[in-house]
């Protein structure tokens, strides 16, 4: 999937929206995605026991690695989108954590997989919503 330079990363296309509805209703339940391309404008976060410190990035960043996944259901029953990336600036100092926020630059790559086992997100008593999965029979 590619999305063009100043797109919200989070912001998907119609196209886009489409795919992954149509992958999710299809009963791929959960996506593991992967990508690189370049960002700009990213809020980053650190989760440090009981809350997400964040820290915003201006300018443009070289996305060196995302990760993550998607669930069709999260906490509050929608697709909920779960991002760690990890970007470098012009001085080459790598700066990583939870992606919140992120705006392509130029362009962003981003490679699927699907797996068809029931999966969701669930908010843990401590405070992140961690991924919930079931075993297959």
């Amino acid at each position: 999937m590619l999305f063009r330079s100043g797109r919200d990363i989070y912001e998907l296309e119609e196209t886009q929206q489409r795919i992954i509805q149509t992958l999710i209703l299809g009963f791929i339940i959960t996506l593991v995605l992967g990508g690189i391309g370049m960002l700009k404008d990213c809020l980053l976060g650190y989760f440090d026991g009981s809350e997400y410190q964040r820290r915003r990035f201006a300018g443009a960043y070289e996305l060196v690695s995302l990760q993550g996944t998607v669930v069709a259901e999260g906490p509050e029953g929608q697709p909920l989108a779960h991002l760690h990336a990890v970007l470098a600036g012009e001085d080459f100092t790598p700066v990583a954590g939870h992606l919140f926020e992120g705006v392509v630059g130029v362009t962003l790559e981003l490679n699927l997989l699907s797996l068809t086992g029931p999966a969701s997100r669930s908010f843990a008593p401590s405070g992140p919503a961690l991924l919930q999965l079931e075993r297959g029979d």
